[in-house]
């Protein structure tokens, strides 16, 4: 159906063991992906997921390298403090990808709501993003078509500027684009880190998964 990117870098390699972990436990090992982690020089070697480590360059140079390694033309992005926190079924995901591909999106964003996103509702908790919103590019999980994923790439950037200059340069090419979201009522994951410091739920999790 895609491949699984986790996006990582060397620094925040003390959560991987924790990510795999919780990844392998609540993840429908029946959905047939590739799970490739994105590092920089060090490699995550764990059964089940192969690694990409194009040295240590800037983020969206990153970003253009795993994405001209991968063959398939959907690529599920997630991070390496994307803790899941519920089982995740196989059929979940045909859904997501049969609506996909009926409406030809360019990214489908599976995450909660914000008061900031310009958006109009189209159908149960579905979505679709004004063409002149903030945050059409995010690094929140979502499916990106690769081809549109490769084509938000510009100037060497930060996550940050990605997701904030990103979207703006959009707009100032008026690009055409297909950008929806899922709005969920319960979050399947949760963010272990923010801005380099261990979030709340990272000690939850800890605790509720009696992990050391």
């Amino acid at each position: 159906m895609f491949t699984i990117l986790i996006g990582t870098c060397d620094k925040y390699n003390h959560l991987w063991d924790t990510f795999v972990h919780l990844f392998n436990k609540y993840w429908d090992h029946s959905i047939q992906c590739d799970k490739i982690f994105l590092s920089e020089t060090l490699a995550p070697k764990y059964d089940g997921f192969t690694s990409l480590t194009p040295g240590k360059i800037p983020y969206t140079e990153c970003l253009t390298y795993a994405l001209n390694n991968i063959q398939s033309p959907y690529v599920l992005w997630l991070q390496d403090d994307y803790f899941l926190r519920r089982k995740i079924s196989k059929g979940e995901f045909e859904t997501y990808m049969s609506f996909i591909k009926l409406r030809n999106l360019d990214r489908f964003g599976i995450h909660e709501d914000s008061e900031i996103y310009v958006k109009s509702h189209i159908q149960n908790n579905i979505y679709k993003f004004a063409y002149n919103s903030t945050y059409l590019i995010s690094m929140q999980a979502s499916i990106w078509k690769k081809k549109f994923f490769k084509s938000c790439i510009g100037p060497a950037e930060t996550p940050w500027q990605f997701e904030t200059d990103g979207p703006q340069r959009l707009v100032n090419k008026d690009i055409a684009h297909s950008i929806y979201f899922k709005k969920l009522k319960t979050p399947w994951y949760v963010e272990g880190m923010k801005k380099g410091e261990f979030t709340e739920d990272y000690h939850k999790v800890k605790l509720q998964e009696n992990l050391k």
